[in-house]
């Protein structure tokens, strides 16, 4: 998944989107409008060091694609 259709996915759903902070800053200033700027919100960056996440699908789950490790 693009940069480009995370940050649609973020704007128009329920979704959250992780990327290198500098590229996605980018594509938000380009292309947000100032008011979908303010109902951004950001993850700290080192969630992935204070905690274990994990992430359970079912085996047949649609959603399996998005958390693939390639």
């Amino acid at each position: 998944m693009t940069i480009e259709q995370g940050l649609k996915k973020v704007l128009t759903s329920y979704f959250a989107f992780f990327a290198i902070r500098s590229e996605m800053y980018q594509v938000i200033s380009d292309t947000f409008q100032e008011h979908e700027k303010c109902g951004l919100q950001e993850v700290d960056h080192n969630f992935a060091a204070l905690a274990n996440p994990q992430v359970s699908l079912g085996k047949w789950s649609p959603h399996g694609e998005f958390f693939k490790i390639s």
